[in-house]
């Protein structure tokens, strides 16, 4: 693992300027929309019906794209994990809204104890996991340290335990990260964490995003789609004529997503977006050299695919800008030709897992 994960993200705390990163007030003010009595979000339980909270924290996380607070997280990133990691890095895209209800076991509502590496993160990875309200006792995430967490991985693989057998060690050991508003807990991807239940009378909200090194591994974290580079949140060339559906299962990336899935995803998007597509094309399985959609760009076909990672040779970028042909990839949100330059970017950071 980095050397600076290992160091500076190995369960610490960080305290930042609250009055310049008012994650909280941003979070409680989108909640209001819809809850305007709500004052506090440590009272959010108390006005939200808890069949509605998976809907609240669904519209929260969706409002992380806009470009306000996106650049928000840019400059908090840029202040206060730059300095830290000494290298290039990518952000999370969509960071996570952690919203735990008082009693949230009773809710059937909980987080079980896991390391990122499980969730597919890539050891390259570092998470800053802030604090929206207080964070204290059994309300907030529980830890345990690096190397107690990988003895207790080995001890459960190796010994096939229950959930309840593996989460009876890690709570003998296991800790509360105690924070307040304007303090973020950063830890990396192979520290033991989850949830006990919320035996306090508030609800604990927090926000976990993530930031990926260069160089180092993100294994199904795809830089473009998961993360994307500073600024890059806002897409004005998705727009494209009468598209072909292209769907591929050769390369490392896409070979085991169902050719329906894709196809879903796609259409889902091209619908969304009021986009027509004049039909669909499958490449044959096994021809990893691509050669249909090397034919469609020989013809100038406009295309919509699933990924920048769909493409499996170095030399179908290039191809792409010859061809005088549009190609969207619906999971990062680029177009080619005018996200040449990002492209290029985030395929840099492709590493081996």
């Amino acid at each position: 693992m980095n050397k600076k994960l290992l160091k500076y993200f190995n369960n610490k705390t960080l305290t930042y300027d609250r009055d310049v990163y008012k994650f909280d007030e941003w979070v409680l003010n989108v909640i209001k929309e819809d809850y305007p009595r709500l004052d506090s979000l440590e009272k959010t339980h108390l006005l939200v019906p808890s069949t509605q909270l998976p809907e609240i924290i669904d519209k929260v996380q969706k409002s992380f794209a806009s470009a306000e607070i996106s650049s928000l997280f840019d400059d908090f990133a840029q202040e206060n994990i730059a300095p830290l990691i000494g290298c290039e890095y990518l952000i999370k895209r969509f960071p996570t809204l952690n919203l735990v209800p008082p009693n949230q076991f009773g809710l059937g509502r909980r987080l079980y104890f896991h390391q990122g590496v499980f969730y597919a993160n890539g050891i390259g990875q570092g998470t800053i996991w802030t604090a929206l309200t207080k964070c204290y006792d059994s309300n907030s995430m529980w830890v345990v340290d690096h190397q107690n967490s990988k003895r207790i991985i080995t001890t459960a693989l190796e010994n096939r335990l229950t959930q309840q057998e593996f989460e009876d060690i890690i709570l003998k050991i296991a800790y509360p990260v105690n924070i307040e508003v304007g303090q973020a807990h950063l830890f990396h991807q192979e520290i033991l964490h989850g949830n006990v239940n919320n035996d306090t009378d508030i609800t604990r909200m927090s926000v976990d995003w993530h930031v990926l090194l260069k160089g180092e591994e993100y294994n199904q974290r795809l830089p473009g789609g998961f993360f994307r580079m500073a600024e890059d949140f806002e897409h004005n060339n998705i727009n494209i004529n009468n598209p072909i559906i292209y769907i591929s299962n050769n390369s490392d990336y896409d070979k085991h997503i169902p050719t329906q899935l894709q196809a879903s995803y796609i259409l889902t998007f091209l619908k969304d977006n009021n986009i027509n597509y004049s039909s669909r094309t499958w490449e044959n399985e096994g021809f990893t050299h691509l050669p249909i959609l090397r034919d469609m760009l020989t013809k100038g076909h406009n295309i919509a695919m699933l990924s920048i990672y769909t493409l499996t040779d170095d030399d179908l970028l290039d191809c792409i800008m010859q061809s005088g042909s549009e190609v969207l990839f619906v999971n990062e949100l680029l177009t080619l030709p005018y996200d040449y330059e990002k492209i290029k970017l985030y395929l840099s950071y492709k590493v081996k897992k």
